[in-house]
């Protein structure tokens, strides 16, 4: 059974939202997926204080509230759903929190594998660059982005054309999703993913002593002598280009660029 774990995003128990997930999962069978969800605005979120702690030691973040279990749950699962309404033209502050505070899992990307699904919601703009920003987390979480949608929250409610048609896109991005998952992490990844796996590898080898935690972890995973997270073969073109993000990655380091990330 896969699991498959909703974030949501926002403050309305009976929002937009939480209404287009519901249509989402109406397209799974509930004896081979198992959902959680999980309401950030019920949970006890603190604010990263960029103390970078979670970089240097393998304990993590000193912080003591509910973030270590949501992150144990998105390790758990082998989807997560992200569920937000626009805020300020980008996901809500609680959901951005959230993000701030799993920084860690750029540099130690343990949900690397997963597939993710995203949905934003709003009355009018902002859905695009939200689905944007979030892609592009999945993406650095080392997760895989099956698809996305922006939807008008004041139409689902309302409209019964727009609910009707929007009912027929999420079946399809169910489908997607599904495949996604049976996929099981054996999926070929994207240039993009390569370069970005390349980059952190890169960037944690030669940040050994500033940040002796990620380093420890990549040695531990065997990361620093692949190309990726997983054994592939890569073509003349991904050679050439991975030798050239490795060496750019090495002249920003040297200049101390990236070693401070989290200070300011």
């Amino acid at each position: 059974m896969k699991k498959i774990l909703t974030i949501i995003g926002s403050f309305q128990k009976e929002g937009a939202g939480m209404e287009a997930v519901q249509l989402f999962q109406k397209n799974f069978d509930e004896q081979e997926y198992e959902f959680e969800m999980i309401r950030l605005s019920e949970c006890n979120i603190q604010y990263c204080r960029g103390c970078t702690a979670c970089f240097k030691h393998q304990s993590g973040c000193p912080i003591q509230d509910d973030v270590p279990n949501i992150i144990e749950k998105m390790v758990g699962a082998d989807g997560i759903i992200w569920s937000t309404p626009v805020y300020g033209m980008n996901v809500s502050g609680v959901l951005k929190t959230l993000i701030d505070r799993t920084s860690m899992m750029l540099h130690r990307p343990v949900l690397y594998g997963k597939q993710a699904f995203v949905i934003a919601t709003a009355d009018v703009g902002g859905t695009g660059l939200a689905v944007k920003y979030l892609k592009y987390m999945n993406n650095a979480y080392g997760m895989a982005s099956s698809g996305g949608v922006g939807i008008y929250s004041h139409r689902i409610k309302t409209d019964r054309e727009y609910q009707n048609r929007l009912t027929v896109q999420l079946k399809k991005e169910a489908t997607k999703f599904k495949r996604a998952l049976a996929i099981d992490g054996r999926a070929r990844p994207s240039l993009m993913q390569i370069l970005r796996f390349t980059g952190w590898k890169t960037k944690n080898r030669l940040s050994k002593d500033a940040y002796p935690g990620d380093y420890d972890y990549w040695q531990r995973m065997g990361w620093f002598e692949m190309p990726y997270y997983t054994p592939i073969k890569l073509n003349v073109f991904q050679k050439i280009v991975v030798r050239f993000v490795t060496r750019r990655t090495e002249k920003i380091v040297s200049k101390g660029m990236g070693l401070d990330q989290g200070k300011g």
